[in-house]
């Protein structure tokens, strides 16, 4: 693990992407599109199986994967924990302010 998310093939990623919003097999077009992974495990053994490697950061567990129509607005919201993070970075006496 790390400290960001690490994709080792943009291009194969996008195709996974489209696979799912689709439901068109972008990958592999003579297969079933894959289905939406519902856990990080089900997104692993997906990636696996096309070989693609993600790797998530450090103490990341969880997935989320949303699709919405086109007449919905999304607001992703962050995690509490980071812009309490963020906030006490701001607050220290060598913090770049613009």
């Amino acid at each position: 693990m790390g400290n960001k998310l690490e994709i080792s093939d943009d291009i194969l990623w996008g195709k996974l992407v489209k696979s799912w919003a689709t439901g068109n097999n972008y990958v592999a077009p003579n297969r079933p599109a894959p289905a939406i992974p519902r856990s990080q495990e089900e997104l692993l053994a997906q990636a696996a199986d096309i070989g693609l490697t993600l790797t998530f950061p450090d103490g990341m567990v969880g997935l989320e994967i949303i699709q919405y129509s086109s007449q919905t607005a999304v607001i992703k919201l962050p995690p509490k924990s980071m812009v309490e993070a963020a906030e006490a970075e701001f607050e220290k006496p060598d913090a770049r302010r613009i």
